[in-house]
C-alpha cells in the first residue's frame, strides 16, 4: 500500500464500538463537569471572580484538569476503563455532596421546595449555559480525536467507520450540525421570522456564507499542495467538513423556518430513497471509480440531505426548548423531556435498523440520523442536568453557591465559555497543529508515553490560547 492507503487503513475502522460506550463516555464528561462546579465554590469559598492573574489562571488549571484531562484519558490510555473512571468520579462527587448537604442542613436560611422550584431564571442567570457546555465539550472531544487518531494510543474502534456501525468520531459532523441548529434557534427564540439581514459588504464578507467556503477551499488547496495524506472515504477527494456546513447554512437560511419537522421528514425521505436506488452500494462496495468531480466527492455530496435531516430535527428540538418557562421547575421539566426525546430517537433508530440496516456515516442513512440524534440529545439533556445542579443549589441558598444574584459567580470564568466564544479559532488552530505534528513526526509508530505528552501539550496550547483571548477581553472591559 502507498502512503495514503496506509494512512486511511490506520485511521479507519470496520467494526466501530458499542453505542453504549458513547453514552458512557458522555456520562464521564457530565460527572467531571459537576465535580468541577461543586468543588470550585469550596476551593474559592464562593468568592467572586477578580482580575488577578493568579486567580484567573488558577481556575484555568483546575478547568483543564476537570474538563479536558478526563476526556483525553478516556479517549486514549483509559479507553478500556470507562466504568472505572465513572466510578472514581462518582465517588468524588458523592463525597463532596456529603459535605455540601451537611452544611446546607445546618444553614438557617433554607427556602421551601415550592420557593426553590418557582425561582425565576431570566437572561441574567444565563439559562442556556448548558448549550455552552455542549458546544465547548464537543470541540474539546473533536480536537483530541483529530490528532489522537493518528497515534496507536487511540483505540481503533473509536475511529471513523468505513462502512457500518457506531464510533466516537462518527459523532463529529453530526455534532456540529446539531449544535448549529440548536444555537440558531435559541438565539432568535420562538420567532418564525428570525432571520438576520447582513448590511454592508464588510458584514457580508465576515459572515459564514463566505468564511466557511473560503476555509474549505483553503484546506483543500493546502492539503493538495503539501501532498498531505487524506482519508478519502471521509468526504471524498476535494470535499471537506467546511463545505458541508456551508451548504447547510445556505439551505437553512433559504427555506422557511416555520416547519422544521416537515423539512426533516422531506430530506430524510429523499436521502433514504436515493440510497435505496443504488447509491449506497455504489459508494460502499468500491464500485466508485472517482473519475468525475461528483464521483470523486460522492460521500460529501450524497450525505448532504442526511445532514439537513439532522439539522431540521435538531431545529425542531430547539423549538421545544425555546418554549421553556422562566422558572426552575420549567427547566427541570424540559430536562426530563429531553431524556424522553433521546429515548424516542433511540427507539426510532432500532426501527430504522430493522427496516434499512445499521447506521452508516459515509452515506448518512436514516438509521445514522436517528443514532446521532439519540446520542446528541442525551448529551444536551446531560449538560442541562449539570446546569440545573448549580441553578437549584443557588435557588436553595446552599452555602458558597448563592453569594450573588447569579448561579455562576462562584465558578466563573470557565474554560467552556472561553472555548465557546473562540470556537472557530480553537477548531482552526487544532487543525493547524494536527497538520504540523503529522508533518513533523511519524505518528503511526509513536509510543504511548510520547503520544500522551504530545496530546497533553497540544490541548494545553489550544486552551491557553482561547483562555488568554478571554482574559484580554475581560481586562479591556474593566
Amino acid at each position: 500500500m502507498g502512503r495514503v492507503d496506509d494512512h486511511a487503513a490506520f485511521v479507519g475502522t470496520y467494526t466501530g464500538c458499542a453505542q453504549r460506550e458513547l453514552f458512557l463516555g458522555e456520562f464521564v464528561v457530565f460527572l467531571a463537569l459537576v465535580v468541577r462546579n461543586v468543588s470550585l465554590p469550596w476551593i474559592f469559598l464562593g468568592r467572586k471572580f477578580n482580575t488577578s492573574i493568579y486567580k484567573f489562571w488558577s481556575k484555568f488549571f483546575l478547568d483543564y484538569v476537570f474538563l479536558v484531562f478526563p476526556a483525553l484519558l478516556v479517549m486514549t490510555i483509559l479507553s478500556q476503563s470507562l466504568l472505572l473512571v465513572t466510578s472514581v468520579l462518582f465517588a468524588c462527587l458523592a463525597t463532596l455532596l456529603v459535605f455540601v448537604i451537611c452544611e446546607y442542613l445546618m444553614s438557617p436560611d433554607r427556602p421551601s421546595t415550592k420557593v426553590v422550584l418557582n425561582r425565576i431564571i431570566d437572561e441574567q442567570h444565563q439559562p442556556t449555559t448548558f448549550l455552552t457546555y455542549f458546544r465547548s465539550c464537543m470541540l474539546v472531544s473533536v480536537a483530541i480525536a483529530i490528532l489522537a487518531v493518528d497515534f496507536p494510543v487511540f483505540p481503533r474502534r473509536c475511529a471513523k467507520t468505513e462502512k457500518y456501525g457506531h464510533s466516537l468520531m462518527d459523532l463529529g459532523v453530526a455534532g456540529f450540525v446539531f449544535a448549529s441548529a440548536v444555537t440558531n434557534r435559541l438565539k432568535i427564540g420562538n420567532s418564525w421570522e428570525g432571520k438576520t439581514t447582513h448590511k454592508g459588504w464588510n458584514r457580508w464578507l465576515r459572515s459564514s456564507y463566505v468564511i466557511l467556503p473560503l476555509i474549505g477551499l483553503a484546506r483543500t488547496t493546502i492539503l493538495t499542495v503539501l501532498d498531505y495524506p487524506q482519508h478519502v472515504t471521509e468526504y471524498g477527494v476535494h470535499w471537506n467538513f467546511f463545505y458541508t456546513l456551508a451548504v447547510i447554512k445556505v439551505v437553512s437560511n433559504a427555506l422557511p423556518r416555520k416547519f422544521p419537522l416537515f423539512w426533516s421528514c422531506l430530506f430524510g425521505t429523499m436521502q433514504q430513497t436515493m440510497l435505496m436506488q443504488g447509491y449506497e452500494s455504489w459508494i460502499l462496495d468500491g464500485d466508485n471509480q472517482r473519475d468525475t468531480l461528483f464521483s470523486a466527492n460522492a460521500e460529501g455530496i450524497c450525505s448532504l440531505m442526511g445532514y439537513l435531516t439532522i439539522y431540521y430535527l435538531s431545529d425542531a428540538l430547539a423549538c421545544f426548548i425555546s418554549k421553556t418557562g422562566i422558572r426552575v421547575k420549567s427547566w427541570i421539566e424540559c430536562c426530563w423531556r429531553l431524556y424522553v426525546f433521546a429515548l424516542l430517537f433511540f427507539l426510532m433508530q432500532l426501527g430504522a435498523e430493522y427496516a434499512f440496516g445499521p447506521p452508516c456515516r459515509r452515506v448518512v442513512n436514516v438509521t445514522y440520523v436517528f443514532a446521532q440524534m439519540s446520542v446528541l440529545t442525551f448529551a444536551l439533556a446531560g449538560f442541562l442536568s449539570v446546569q440545573l445542579f448549580s441553578v437549584v443549589a443557588w435557588a436553595a441558598n446552599v452555602p458558597h453557591f448563592c453569594v450573588d444574584d447569579s448561579p455562576w459567580c462562584g465558578v466563573q470564568p470557565c474554560l467552556t465559555t472561553s472555548i465557546n466564544k473562540s470556537a472557530l479559532v480553537f477548531f482552526l488552530l487544532a487543525n493547524i497543529l494536527t497538520g504540523l505534528v503529522n508533518l513533523t513526526i511519524d505518528t503511526h509508530n509513536t509510543d504511548d508515553v510520547t503520544a500522551m505528552f504530545i496530546l497533553i501539550s497540544y490541548m494545553l496550547t489550544l486552551c491557553v490560547v482561547v483562555h488568554f483571548r478571554s482574559y484580554v477581553k475581560i481586562s479591556r472591559k474593566l
